[in-house]
């Protein structure tokens, strides 16, 4: 199965975000069947990712990590 996995790993961040930027991210909506069998062709939808920005001064850092494959 095909998997995408997003993960921030943040401290209280709400004091160190300098702005928040969220960025459109194109997708499409599939059943459970369609989606094992590699198809594509479902109903297209748009969702949304917030990215904050930390303050030049942070002591720390928000990490995006990106997972893409076969599990």
């Amino acid at each position: 199965m095909a998997a995408v996995s997003l993960a921030t790993i943040t401290g209280s961040t709400n004091a160190q975000v300098a702005r928040l930027e969220v960025y459109p991210i194109s997708s499409v909506i599939l059943n459970d069947t369609d989606f094992p069998a590699g198809r594509s062709d479902g109903q297209p939808a748009t969702i949304a990712g917030e990215l904050p920005i930390p303050k030049a001064d942070a002591d720390e850092i928000s990490a995006v990590i990106l997972l893409y494959g076969l599990w």
